[in-house]
């Protein structure tokens, strides 16, 4: 399909306050600006008060007939049902616990809750008829402002490639060497959140899709954002995929964008390979976190020690056998 549109949002999801992933609202600004010289028809959905700065910036660049921007008096309605239930399970913080990493954005309803609605966006944009074709959807951070592309400049172009009519998502480890539980608890990355471009007569399903995703984590009391919630759509409908070995924010130069200047090759051949380093201290993380936490179930005689011996050797095993499935050296989040 010719045609790319590019669908992006911000809200303010709490992340400049916290102590860990810390990104203040000026810095996303700061970020989008390195990209938005970019010439394709872009949609941007933020919070009232936000729009005009987006705008100044596309604007700048003479870009204002190629931009919309909508604001949404408060996006926290549009599934308040869900969002409600995700902010319940947030409290309660049981299923917190289980995560290797608990101070991490995605534990985070507000932040969990946004990603899952960066496909509200690309259908809403599709139903208010101001996307067509290809429907792509790039965070508002994408390159958080030079990880891998280093000329903003560059950016002064068109997008443009010949994708197939299908979901077209990008992976550092093939999801089918995933094992959902495991992910769910250890947090690793397969599918990237950006960039990904559905055809715009399958955003309405490919929401919904997703939509049931975070129902159904949530009927287990727990939820994740929209890395865990492609992956369980990819299981489910794998036949609506078109997947692609990448790496981060590397698609778009591997798909119409070869003329974007990167990173000297030690730096930005894997840009999501810099904790590669770590893994054999990160392997240990793990297997030491999941055995406190199962001497914390003994303490509150949940378990035997011989239920202990079991779960922890079980646990290990199963994070060295991760490791051995991961393709590209590491699949952590990126932070």
């Amino acid at each position: 399909m010719n045609g790319i549109t590019i669908v992006s949002a911000f809200f303010d999801c709490g992340r400049g306050n916290l102590d860990y992933q810390t990104r203040k609202n000026e810095k996303y600004i700061e970020y989008f600006k390195f990209w938005a010289r970019i010439k394709n028809p872009l949609i941007i959905y933020t919070e009232p008060g936000l729009g005009e700065k987006f705008k100044a910036i596309r604007n700048e660049y003479e870009l204002s007939h190629q931009t919309s921007i909508i604001e949404i008096q408060n996006i926290w309605e549009i599934e308040q049902d869900i969002y409600c239930e995700m902010c319940k399970i947030e409290k309660k913080g049981e299923f917190i616990q289980w995560r290797l990493r608990q101070k991490d954005i995605s534990n985070t309803a507000k932040y969990s809750y946004i990603m899952m609605m960066k496909y509200w966006f690309m259908k809403d944009a599709v139903e208010r008829g101001l996307a067509k074709g290809m429907v792509a959807w790039l965070d508002i951070g994408f390159n958080h402002g030079g990880d891998l592309y280093i000329d903003p400049e560059e950016f002064a172009y068109e997008w443009q490639y010949d994708f197939d009519p299908k979901f077209h998502i990008f992976y550092r480890k093939h999801p089918d060497h995933e094992r959902g539980l495991m992910k769910l608890i250890a947090m690793t990355d397969s599918f990237m959140g950006a960039p990904v471009l559905c055809p715009d007569f399958m955003c309405n399903d490919i929401y919904h899709k997703i939509k049931d995703a975070m129902n159904a984590l949530i009927s287990l009391d727990c939820f994740d954002d929209d890395q865990m919630l492609t992956y369980m759509v990819y299981r489910l409908y794998p036949d609506l995929f078109a997947i692609h070995e990448s790496d981060w924010f590397w698609p778009l130069k591997e798909y119409g964008g070869g003329h974007l200047s990167v990173k000297s090759d030690e730096t930005a051949e894997n840009i999501g390979d810099i904790k590669k380093e770590n893994i054999l201290k990160k392997i240990f993380v793990k297997y030491s976190y999941y055995k406190k936490h199962i001497k914390n179930l003994i303490r509150r005689d949940k378990i035997t020690n011989t239920e202990e011996e079991i779960l922890a050797e079980r646990l290990h095993a199963c994070i060295i056998q991760e490791e051995k499935n991961d393709e590209t050296g590491s699949n952590f989040k990126s932070e």
